[in-house]
This record gives structure tokens, sequence and C-alpha cells, in this order.
């Protein structure tokens, strides 16, 4: 079984789901279960194991939020009903993103997630395009906006280090399955991204764009993430490079 075909049946949960099908609000459990699958995709893709790291910390936040709930509420818990009650205990999206929140770790986790989103419609809208040139599309889609120089420069270290398509696909499972399999779960899973997106923005979770680099309060603005891509870079996932883009 291909990668694609063990993760569509995660996020066609989601979607399926009462909550999602009938409101687009995003089942917590479903949501989270299908992050853990999905970001599996980094293990194949140099250079990115922090962004996986990231992200499946984000994911932990919220999980650990979920189950401080009461037991039944926790199965019908959406991540939207989870950040409404955040941002009505702090009277606002700014006192409610700290670190710990449910606010902060969807805003973050939303962004990487839109790099992995961004990745899949570029592979999937051009069968001949290269991998880390989708994986750049990714990061002006989810991440660019808000990082620094010092930032932009870790990933643009990490993009020379990025295997080809080819080596990617077949890493995923027998390659011409793996691409045709990859569409679906692109649609699926961008299907589920954008009304959160658009949660965060209405909600103000998600800065407007000319805010979008002025961390909200207990924001730690992912340069953290930085330096630890910095040093895994430095030492161990840069020269990982067989097979890989030759570094510039």
């Amino acid at each position: 079984m291909s990668f694609f075909e063990e993760t569509l049946p995660k996020w066609a949960a989601v979607a399926e789901s009462d909550a999602f099908a009938s409101g687009q609000q995003v089942p917590c459990k479903l949501f989270l279960d299908a992050t853990v699958q999905l970001i599996k995709i980094f293990d194949s893709i140099y250079g990115m194991g922090m962004v996986k790291d990231d992200i499946d910390g984000n994911r932990a936040k919220i999980e650990a939020n979920l189950l401080k709930l009461p037991a039944d509420a926790q199965p019908t818990a959406t991540l939207q009903s989870m950040c409404r009650a955040e941002l009505g205990a702090a009277k606002g999206a700014a006192a409610a993103a700290v670190e710990g929140s449910t606010c902060l770790a969807i805003l973050w986790l939303k962004r990487a997630l839109l790099l992995v989103e961004g990745m899949l419609e570029a592979l999937v809208a051009d069968a001949k395009a290269e991998l880390a040139d989708c994986v750049n599309k990714g990061y002006e889609k989810g991440l660019k906006m808000h990082h620094n120089m010092i930032m932009k420069g870790v990933f643009n270290t990490a993009y020379h280090t990025i295997p080809y398509r080819a080596e990617f696909t077949k890493a995923l499972g027998d390659p011409a399955k793996v691409e045709a399999d990859m569409p679906a779960v692109w649609k699926t899973f961008a299907a589920i991204m954008m009304p959160l997106d658009a949660f965060l923005k209405e909600t103000k979770i998600e800065p407007p764009p000319s805010d979008s680099c002025k961390p909200l309060v207990g924001q730690a603005c992912s340069l953290d993430v930085g330096e630890r891509m910095a040093y895994a870079l430095d030492g161990g996932e840069a020269k990982n490079t067989d097979g890989g883009r030759p570094l510039a």
C-alpha cells in the first residue's frame, strides 16, 4: 500500500464527519490523527525533519488541551470550538494566542500544513515539476511571509538537500501508484484546510498580512524551530544528500 493510500482514509474521515459535512467545523481528534499520518511524508524529504517536528509539537499541544476537556466532550470537540472557548475567556485573539494555547498551536500548525498542501498542489499540477520547486511553492504559501531573513536562509539551505521527485515517489511506494493516488489526498486535504484558514483569519488568530510578522502575545515566531533546523542541517540532515539536489 502506498503512502497516499494510507493517508486518504484519514482525511476522508475528517471530511465525512458530521461536524465538517454539516458546517465545516473540523473535528479535533480526527484532524490530529490525520496530521500524524500526513507528516510522515517528511521522512522522505531530506532537510525537512525539523518542519515535521514542529508540526508534531503543535499537534501535541492541541491534543493535550483536548484531553483536558470532559471525557464526554472530547469526541465532538472541534478546532473551532476549542479556539472560540479560548477567545471568549481571553477576550481577544492577541490575549488568547499564548504559549500552550490551542489558538497559538493551531495557528503555527496551519501555516506549516499549508506548506504541505501547497507542495502537493504543485506536484499534482505538473507531473514533471521537481520536488524541491514544489516544496518551495508550498513554503511561499504557508510559512515564508511569517519568517525573517534568518529563517528564510535556513529554509534555503534545507532546499538544496531535497531529493529529486523520482527518488521521493519511490520512497513512498510504487511510483506510478503514488502519482495516481496523490490528487485525491490533495483535494480532500485542501478542502479541509480552506475553511480552517478562513476561520483563523476571521477571528484574527491569523493576523492581517500587515501584521503577520508581528508576533501575537506569547508567540514564539518559530525562531527556536529555525535554530533547531540550522543545527540539524549543520550536524546531520544537510549532509544526507545521496541522490538529492546538489548543494549550491
